[in-house]
C-alpha cells in the first residue's frame, strides 16, 4: 500500500478487489473457501475482512475509504489520496 500510495497524487483512488471475509471469520462461504486455498497454497495469503482493509489503508495515509460489493462474491475496496 505504502508504494501505491506514493505513485498515486493527491485525489488519486486505489481499487482493491478482494473476497473478503466477514468481521468474525466465518463467511460468505466463497471467501472461507478462497481463504483456505490461499493459506494452504500461497505462503502468508489469506482472505482478510473489510475492516482490516479500513485499518490497513488508513494506516497508510489513505482516506475515504469505502467497500462495494460486485456480482460474483467479490468486493470492490476503494480509498483515496487526499488533496
Amino acid at each position: 500500500l505504502k508504494k501505491s500510495y506514493e505513485a498515486l497524487s493527491p485525489g488519486g483512488r486505489v481499487l482493491i478487489v478482494e473476497y473478503l471475509l466477514d468481521e468474525i471469520g466465518t463467511g460468505p462461504y466463497f471467501s472461507v473457501m478462497f481463504n483456505l486455498f490461499s493459506v494452504v497454497a500461497l505462503e502468508g495469503g489469506g482472505a482478510r475482512s473489510f475492516r482490516w482493509y479500513q485499518e490497513a489503508l488508513d494506516a497508510g495515509g489513505f482516506s475515504f475509504i469505502e467497500s462495494y460489493p460486485l456480482v460474483n462474491s467479490s468486493t470492490l475496496v476503494v480509498a483515496q489520496k487526499p488533496d
